[in-house]
């Protein structure tokens, strides 16, 4: 179903409303949908109703003429105005990678409306200004190459080391994966690297100890970057639970879809 949220037509998928059970909000990452997540939902429904969104520019939801209607400022308020539309409390919300980035954010701004977060291979912004330039110029040099070669950058994209410390998926799983990424509109993802990429949103890291909502930390053990950066999200927030998954990487919910809804399950089952 599409919900307006700001002027902005959003993609939302319901999998089931049960007044028994909880809501279960879920962001994708950078290149992907609502889809990526349509594995979990035989799974979620016995414990939660999931909840998809297609985020600004990806998917079936609009675009934007500019980055700058991509920023967190917005893309926040778009999501405060989509949740008080197609959920009802008690609410969790969960974020993959820049759907994480913005799922902490809005935990910080708005933790009246949510229960809890689930944090899957999420990094709390970078600190370093020399680091943030150089990721600027990172992210410009991608979104000109998205720009210029769509189809070359994607295959660069796949080759990065972030996507092999994971376990070999089915053939079929990784093809119906790419096929998201391939059908996005060029435009529209450099337009989100430029306004809503890591060095383009402050890092929150002082803040975290302020989180007073239970929140679920969730990596790969393979992916040791962002496994790090769980463990010391897990240090700073009093109500956390940390679980690193074994044999799988950056894309938990794609290469481990039962551990990562047992480890859901199980984070629910003990804070609603």
């Amino acid at each position: 179903m599409k919900i307006r949220a700001n002027g902005i037509e959003y993609m939302v998928e319901r999998y089931q409303k049960n007044p028994q059970l909880p809501d279960v909000v879920l962001l994708h990452g950078f290149m992907g949908s609502g889809r990526c997540f349509e594995h979990l939902a035989s799974r979620l429904i016995h414990f939660c109703n999931p909840i998809t969104i297609d985020l600004l520019g990806h998917g079936q939801t609009d675009g934007a003429d500019s980055p700058n209607r991509f920023s967190l400022d917005h893309q926040l308020l778009d999501l405060q105005t989509l949740i008080r539309q197609i959920s009802n409390p008690p609410r969790y919300l969960h974020g993959y990678s820049m759907g994480g980035r913005l799922a902490l954010r809005f935990g910080l701004s708005h933790p009246n409306l949510i229960k809890g977060l689930i944090l899957e291979s999420t990094n709390f912004g970078l600190q370093n200004q020399d680091r943030i330039n150089r990721r600027l110029q990172t992210d410009e040099k991608r979104a000109l190459a998205i720009e210029n070669n769509f189809s070359a950058f994607l295959d660069e994209w796949h080759q990065m080391p972030l996507f092999q410390q994971g376990i070999s998926l089915p053939k079929e799983r990784i093809n119906f994966y790419h096929a998201i990424q391939r059908n996005q509109e060029p435009a529209q993802m450099a337009h989100s690297l430029r306004g809503f990429g890591t060095a383009a949103m402050p890092s929150v890291k002082a803040r975290l100890p302020d989180i007073e909502i239970p929140v679920l930390l969730l990596a790969g053990q393979g992916d040791l970057k962002y496994a790090e950066i769980a463990q010391q999200m897990h240090k700073m927030i009093s109500r956390s639970t940390l679980s690193i998954i074994p044999e799988a990487g950056h894309r938990v919910h794609l290469e481990h879809p039962q551990a990562f809804t047992a480890e859901i399950e199980s984070f629910i089952s003990k804070s609603f």
